[in-house]
């Protein structure tokens, strides 16, 4: 379809209009809408034309001429539209417009999308002017063209290879694109590892470390693409075999006081089991290092533990020195009687340890167990000897020896005094009479008085006199043992009468 067509037929639609305005049709306003399909034998282009005509009576000088629109939009066209106004008797302006798309070509190996790059080429004019004796038309024909074609583009090409290593696995990407890579590490199809790597031409090689040993994983590595989606590498092999740990793989520390700990950059936190049979806990929040506590039987002898994973299993056995001690496991019995004793119980199977105590008082002054007194706080430290010699071990115990006091006492009273004796017994101190610093406080009281009084006291602390009272009279009276001036104990309590008066007697004989 050409130029000279389209306004052929253009010319028809007007002189059919003026016909039927010559009939007597002069008010009436005609819209047509023509198309036309163009295929052409010589291209790949293919497109509508889209065609709207507003007429007007042809006799009247104050109508707005008629417009005529033509769109065109095929998808391809490679050749250049050239229409030629020639032998048009009408006058028309044409306008053409080309848009081309290009899209990226897909490797054989993988799918991307279409990438648009649209481009105007070129829009030309054309107008034609011709006269009519009796009808003034100006018909404006446009046409639009895009045009798409497909390119090939560039996509990522890589690959990778996996090596066993010690402690894990070596990653070896080939690829000439710079960016992010992922990979992924499965553990048989139990656990995923996903790390995330920023790949450089010179620096191709990665090392996957803490795994398994003797463990299979399944493994893929992919490009990050601009647009987030990932590009997989590709490979000769989905799954590698970790090496089998050796004994040198291992290290033995005392990681906790107490405690038996394996550390090892392999993952070890697999299938472990121990002679003692006690279940593996880690040391703190490293995850590199596993603990079994030690019990008393494990001191002083030997402690195997077996590492099992995959079809590969590794034995160990490690000889429990004093040095795993904890000290606080150690019991300590705290002395209940003086002279004071402390009798820790070793684990069994180590006979030869031993500890030698210092303690100190509440005024920080250094005592020996042999000099310690009743109704008094201390600290003791042990060191730990191991064949008489000092080990890094330490011990503290903390204790205080109340005296049991037993007061037994015997008074006796006249009329207007009494006196009250006794003497104390203990059976976690001995050595009573001998302590120094321990003494009595006594009161005796009646109902009728607001305050005790208080007696002379005898100097060996073991008689009291409460002269003055009352006669006839209940009096309550206390024993109250102090060691430094504190009260200790409970004190003894006992209720005495005094003997009437002679004034008593004297009313008596009267009647």
């Amino acid at each position: 379809m050409n130029l000279v067509s389209l306004v052929s037929t253009a010319m028809y639609y007007y002189i059919l209009q003026y016909l039927l305005d010559m009939a007597g049709l002069c008010n009436v306003k005609t819209l047509l809408l023509l198309s036309w399909i163009i295929c052409q034998t010589n291209t790949t282009a293919w497109g509508y034309y889209e065609i709207t005509a507003t007429s007007s009576p042809a006799f009247n000088s104050n109508q707005t001429s008629p417009t005529t629109t033509i769109k065109k939009d095929p998808q391809i066209n490679t050749n250049q539209i050239s229409d030629s106004p020639a032998d048009n008797s009408l006058g028309t302006t044409m306008t053409t417009t080309t848009k081309a798309t290009s899209s990226p070509a897909l490797t054989s190996n993988e799918t991307s999308p279409t990438t648009s790059n649209e481009t105007d080429l070129q829009t030309s004019t054309t107008k034609i002017s011709p006269s009519h004796a009796t009808t003034q038309l100006n018909s404006t024909v446009t046409f639009t063209t895009k045009v798409t074609s497909t390119t090939p583009s560039t996509s990522t090409q890589c690959s990778y290879t996996v090596t066993p290593i010690k402690f894990g696995l070596r990653i070896d990407i080939t690829g000439s694109t710079n960016g992010t890579y992922i990979i992924n590490i499965t553990e048989e199809g139990q656990r995923e590892i996903r790390r995330s790597v920023v790949h450089i031409a010179n620096q191709t090689s990665h090392e996957l470390k803490h795994l398994k040993p003797c463990t299979e994983y399944e493994h893929n590595v992919a490009f990050i693409e601009s647009d987030g989606r990932e590009t997989p590498c590709q490979k000769n092999e989905k799954k590698t075999r970790t090496y089998a740990m050796s004994k040198g793989d291992i290290q033995v520390n005392s990681c906790r006081p107490g405690y038996v700990c394996y550390q090892s950059d392999w993952d070890i936190s697999f299938s472990l089991s121990s002679s003692n049979h006690v279940s593996s806990e880690r040391c703190t929040s490293d995850d590199k290092t596993l603990c079994i506590k030690l019990g008393n039987n494990d001191y002083c002898s030997d402690l195997t533990t077996t590492f099992t994973s995959g079809s590969c299993s590794l034995s160990l056995t490690t000889s429990i020195t004093v040095d795993y001690i904890n000290a606080s496991d150690i019991f300590q019995p705290v002395p209940t009687k003086l002279h004071a004793q402390i009798e820790p119980e070793f684990p069994i199977n180590c006979r030869n340890l031993s500890i030698d105590y210092t303690c100190l008082d509440e005024l920080n002054k250094p005592k020996t167990l042999t000099d310690l007194e009743p109704f008094t706080d201390y600290i003791c430290t042990g060191q730990i000897k191991n064949n008489n010699v000092n080990t890094n071990k330490t011990t503290t115990v903390r204790f205080r020896v109340d005296c049991d006091l037993t007061i037994n006492t015997k008074n006796r009273q006249t009329n207007t005094s009494i006196e009250l004796s006794w003497d104390t017994t203990s059976q976690n101190c001995p050595d009573v009479p001998e302590l120094k610093n321990l003494n009595y406080t006594c009161i005796c009281s009646d109902s009728t008085q607001k305050g005790p009084i208080t007696a002379d006291k005898h100097p060996s602390g073991g008689t009291c006199h409460f002269t003055g009272l009352q006669p006839f009279t209940n009096y309550t009276c206390k024993v109250q043992p102090t060691y430094n001036n504190k009260d200790v104990s409970e004190p003894k309590e006992v209720t005495v009468e005094t003997e009437a008066g002679r004034s008593y007697f004297l009313l008596t004989e009267q009647l």
